[in-house]
């Protein structure tokens, strides 16, 4: 079942930005990622952060959406806001909202998040990630080049 590797930061953090640095693509699909230990996984990347756009997921959409793919990709890459957004009268909830989501289905895991500026941080203090995480910190993400956020995220992930 998925593991799932999540960008999480506010608007103009530069999420897409850093998705685009990972992995080059700008539309949603499954691409191949070289991780450092050699061994290659399929990633179903969707740019732009799961609660923005025309038609936001809510957890349970996103669940079922990945639920219907065939075959299930084995890990994910996506963005997350910090914080719940409303939407056509839709409360859609903040990153801790989702990430709680999807590790409460069966065989998701939450393998690794990027925090991105200073609203995101305070996810890693608060019980919203799970222990064996694999964390990376941006807090200037937006004052700082995308490859240079790219290049501490891969290298905290374990990614080429």
């Amino acid at each position: 079942m998925p593991k799932a590797h999540v960008i999480i930061g506010a608007p103009d953090t530069r999420k897409s930005s850093l998705m685009r640095c990972l992995t080059g693509v700008r539309i949603s699909g499954v691409l191949e990622i070289r991780l450092v230990s050699g061994r290659q996984i399929d990633v179903y990347c969707r740019p732009g952060s799961l609660q923005e756009g025309n038609a936001p997921l809510s957890p349970a959409d996103f669940i079922s959406m990945i639920g219907a793919m065939t075959p299930i990709p084995s890990d994910l890459l996506i963005a997350l806001r910090v914080a719940p957004r409303i939407w056509k009268g839709t409360l859609l909830p903040g990153a801790a909202g989702y990430l709680s989501a999807f590790r409460a289905q069966p065989g998701w895991t939450v393998r690794s998040v990027a925090l991105l500026g200073t609203g995101a941080s305070v996810l890693a203090t608060g019980g919203a990630l799970p222990a064996a995480t694999r964390l990376a910190t941006a807090p200037a993400s937006a004052a700082n080049p995308a490859n240079e956020t790219a290049s501490t995220v891969r290298s905290a992930w374990g990614w080429r």
